[in-house]
């Protein structure tokens, strides 16, 4: 999705593959369609194929292209589960150019914060109440972005977003903030973004946490906005974010960036749904034992 990936890809195109065809030889050409700007898109436009093989997952009566790969069945969850614009890319090799926004509210789902304000009070009985508990922090890499640290609990494949600490204020506020958090709420894990000045954030923590909490460092290497695209069908189904959020200062500045951000990734903020992202990979993770 990122143009200078895209022209990076073109010009190597031109250079080392174009560069290796040998007279009269055929030339077959492969790719997922994710944008009618990648090469593929350029060679249709430019009619430089002589002819165009489109496999869908899902045919037209929804019925999947071949048993022998995925079922119907198979394909229908995928979809389900999926944003849709990486569905029909991916899946469907149907480019579809994202317009608008990706988190509406009316999209996302809620809970009564009753339902972990009545948890049990002794810390021997939670795990029976719970699955667990785990949180991701994005460190703020200038004074333009904020540190967004959402804490959430797991229960029966859903993860209840129940806190949150969201500033921009520097660290003498926000170790402090995470600190306080973690102490009263004791996550098992909590995973702290190491680009920047994360690493010295998570000794920091390391050094002043007192409990059961493992704090783990950790680098992003993946394009941003790919891979808030492609956690935002899952954040949509199994996220649940507290009913109350607009009483609770901070939770309402993060709900209103996350749902403020664009399917193109022009926002001018994305801390809030790119620590959602990260939480929801750790989420994975985390349900698959590999913590």
């Amino acid at each position: 999705l990122s143009e200078n990936t895209l022209e990076k890809t073109e010009r190597w195109k031109e250079s080392a593959h174009n560069s290796r065809l040998e007279q009269d030889c055929a030339s077959i050409e492969i790719g997922t369609r994710w944008t009618k700007k990648d090469v593929i898109g350029k060679g249709i436009e430019s009619g430089y194929y002589d002819e165009i093989i489109k496999i869908s997952a899902l045919d037209e009566n929804d019925q999947t292209f071949c048993e022998a790969v995925h079922s119907t069945e198979y394909y229908l969850k995928l979809r389900e589960e999926t944003e849709e614009s990486i569905w029909m890319a991916e899946y469907q090799q149907e480019p579809v150019e994202s317009k608008g926004i990706l988190f509406p509210s009316s999209e996302l789902k809620y809970y009564n914060p009753s339902f972990i304000d009545d948890a049990p009070d002794s810390k021997e009985d939670e795990p029976d109440f719970i699955d667990g508990k785990i949180g991701f922090i994005d460190t703020a890499e200038d004074g333009a972005d904020s540190l967004a640290f959402p804490l959430g609990w797991y229960k029966d494949s859903l993860v209840y977003i129940h806190e949150v600490v969201f500033t921009t204020d520097g660290v003498e506020v926000t170790i402090p903030g995470c600190i306080e958090l973690i102490d009263r709420e004791e996550p098992e894990y909590v995973r702290v973004e190491s680009n920047s000045g994360g690493k010295m954030f998570a000794r920091e923590l390391n050094e002043k946490i007192e409990g059961r909490t493992t704090i783990l460092p950790v680098a992003s290497t993946k394009n941003k906005h790919t891979r808030i695209m492609m956690q935002s069908a899952f954040i949509k189904k199994f996220f649940r974010f507290r009913e109350d959020w607009e009483d609770i200062p901070e939770y309402a500045r993060f709900m209103r960036e996350l749902t403020g951000y664009l399917k193109t990734g022009k926002a001018k903020h994305d801390d809030a749904p790119d620590a959602l992202t990260s939480l929801a990979m750790m989420v994975k993770r985390f349900v698959d034992g590999e913590f």
